[in-house]
């Protein structure tokens, strides 16, 4: 359940930061994370790439 729930907060941060320009601290804590730096250390784990760098990957490549 805790992996199934980590999952899910994720997938609701990728979702912020590709359509939406709030902080990464707002979407970490909009997406259920108490903690910026358990955050950004879960969704590399997961996506393999820190938010910042998963936000500047995904509007240079929609842009091409």
């Amino acid at each position: 359940p805790k992996q199934y729930y980590l999952q899910l907060k994720t997938k609701r941060a990728q979702d912020l930061l590709l359509n939406t320009s709030s902080s990464i601290q707002n979407i970490a804590f909009e997406s259920g994370f108490e903690n910026i730096y358990y955050f950004s250390k879960a969704f590399k784990e997961k996506t393999g790439h820190s938010p910042s760098d998963f936000r500047k990957s995904r509007i240079y490549t929609s842009k091409e």
